[in-house]
């Protein structure tokens, strides 16, 4: 008894206190306010994310297609620049959400699955270039990578996990990090 009327008295003084001013006066204020909004040029849809990385606003369409659109927007909601992801004898690439982003210079590094024509399905690991010219691709199977990012000094850090071959049971406790420098 004696603990519940501690209790009660600890609340009726922190009311009290609170209600006098004693901790200070709490000021509400709206630290995220709308500055203004814009039509975008495209209409989001189930095939397609969307991100905001180094400034740019990065949107992916036809993530589970063959040759997936990148689209870079400056804050303006201007399209500064377009890029079609494609990998030879790969009839589809699946992106994951998760799975780019856009390092300090400009350059992607993307994470999926790509299928060929038999269905043979593999993970990859590519880098792109600033100006999208050049691309790496590696075959990270059997890892599967679940988030990518991009270090300052330009190495790739993956984090996912291993699969098994068919018929064997998956142990998603082991969760790995790899990185790779831009050459694989």
């Amino acid at each position: 008894m004696k603990g519940l009327s501690v209790a009660v008295l600890f609340s009726i003084f922190v009311y009290l206190a609170g209600a006098s001013g004693a901790f200070g006066q709490v000021k509400t204020t709206s630290a995220l306010a709308h500055v203004g909004s814009m039509k975008i040029p495209f209409a989001m849809a189930g095939n397609a994310f969307a991100l905001w990385q180094r400034g740019s606003f990065v949107y992916v369409t036809g993530r589970f297609s063959a040759s997936p659109v990148f689209q870079f927007l400056d804050k303006d909601g201007h399209v500064t620049s377009t890029f079609t992801f494609s990998i030879p004898k790969a009839l589809l690439i699946n992106l994951y959400d998760n799975s780019v982003t856009l390092g300090q210079d400009g350059s992607l590094a993307i994470t999926g699955t790509a299928y060929s024509d038999d269905s043979r399905a593999g993970m990859f690991l590519a880098w792109v270039s600033p100006d999208r010219r050049e691309q790496t691709i590696i075959r990270i199977s059997p890892f599967f990578p679940k988030a990518v990012t991009l270090a300052s000094d330009g190495t790739i850090w993956l984090a996912g996990d291993e699969t098994k071959p068919n018929h064997q049971a998956q142990d998603y406790t082991q969760h790995l990090l790899r990185h790779y420098d831009k050459t694989g």
